[in-house]
């Protein structure tokens, strides 16, 4: 039964989306909201774009919605040790509006967290230590040790799905990234249904 899954890396910068039909990839791209300092704004902008994309998912699948699943980045409640409660409320805010979008459209929808997506389906959830120049402040010139989260989702999008996105579209990488990983074996998934 064919099957198509609409993943998003959500973000009310630039929101990475991407339709995986049977474990191709068919399209992919992102929503930017325009500039403005109110989250509220953002997430009308953003939930409107994610509709008209929940019903082209639909158009995949003659508009059955039980052969439609979308599967977002589930929160992180810690990043680099840290809990930040602004993050957190923002994004649930965003989630609330994806999952209730998704149930008006009778879809299922599920959450992945982070490290188990890029794990399965990149090959590990560790990043790498890289230098990085500091333009700014009393350490210009010199150099700072940072974890680079990026080049492994970029380069494994590049390098085994032939999709070449530029360096700047990490947010797209991950979504077709978490889009693929509904179709993975049922022992490696972690998927957690969203009601």
């Amino acid at each position: 039964m064919s099957k198509i899954c609409l993943g998003i890396d959500q973000s009310y910068k630039k929101c990475g989306w991407s339709f995986c039909y049977d474990n191709e990839i068919k399209e992919y791209g992102c929503i930017i909201p325009e500039a403005t300092k109110f989250n509220s704004e953002r997430r009308l902008y953003i939930s409107g774009e994610l509709d008209r994309l929940i019903y082209k998912s639909l158009s995949y699948v003659n508009f059955k919605p039980e052969k439609a699943i979308i599967v977002f980045e589930r929160i992180r409640l810690h990043s680099q040790g840290f809990l930040s409660m602004d993050y957190i409320k923002s994004t649930a805010g965003l989630i609330t509006y994806i999952i209730d979008m998704a149930f008006r459209h009778g879809i299922k929808c599920y959450s992945v967290d982070t490290r188990s997506w890029k794990s399965q389906i990149v090959g590990t959830a560790k990043g790498k230590k890289k230098q990085v120049l500091i333009t700014k402040g009393k350490n210009k010139g010199k150099y700072k040790t940072v974890l680079d989260n990026k080049s492994d989702t970029l380069n494994y999008v590049r390098n085994s799905l032939q999709i070449d996105l530029s360096d700047q579209d990490d947010d797209i990488a991950d979504a077709i990234c978490i889009s693929k990983y509904p179709f993975l074996p049922k022992e490696k998934r972690k998927l957690k249904l969203e009601l």
